[in-house]
């Protein structure tokens, strides 16, 4: 997995092993797991419906 990031390297992160799932037809394009989460900040800002992720 790889995170783009505007003024420094990439976030890169191993090759994990997923299930895989349907979850387009929920409006769901990627789960994040706790696993990647540690390694940053994640904001989320329910009333705009947006989220930051740094690291």
């Amino acid at each position: 997995m790889l995170i783009p990031a505007s003024n420094s390297p990439p976030l890169i992160f191993q090759t994990i092993p997923v299930i895989a799932s349907e979850l387009a037809i929920q409006g769901i394009d990627a789960l994040i797991g706790r696993d990647i989460l540690d390694q940053c900040l994640f904001a989320y800002n329910g009333s705009a419906k947006t989220f930051t992720l740094a690291f």
